[in-house]
């Protein structure tokens, strides 16, 4: 059914699936930072109770600078996330949008009214993506 003549088409969709698959890695970047972010957490939470009952108390100046590090290394990694998935989703809402016009003005009646399938309720077509 899809040959040449419905090639836009299909680089249209080839655009949605690498999008596709740009979140999923986003996501899988974004669970593992979060996971090795708790762990540190738990690590530290760890450190404090087998202190406190060695009856050490308080925070070393060498540990403290660690935290510190540590930290800052986590919120740089969360904020390049954060920018990431926003790249993703003004580029899906983008290639989402285009690959819906291309099916609309496809000549083929089942190509085109598959855009209106997709979008029944015109959901995307009406979405703002901030």
């Amino acid at each position: 059914m899809l040959n040449q003549e419905h090639l836009q088409v299909l680089s249209k969709l080839y655009a949605n699936y690498k999008n596709a698959i740009n979140f999923m890695d986003a996501y899988d970047k974004a669970h593992e930072v979060l996971k090795k972010g708790n762990i540190i957490r738990e690590k530290r939470k760890n450190d404090i109770k087998l202190k406190t009952k060695q009856g050490d108390w308080g925070v070393k100046v060498a540990d403290e600078a660690a935290i510190i590090t540590q930290d800052k290394e986590f919120q740089a990694e969360l904020k390049a996330i954060s920018k990431q998935l926003t790249n993703f989703q003004s580029t899906f809402s983008a290639s989402l949008s285009d690959f819906l016009m291309a099916l609309s003005l496809e000549a083929d009646d089942s190509m085109k009214f598959l855009s209106l399938r997709i979008d029944f309720n015109e959901h995307y077509k009406q979405k703002t993506w901030q």
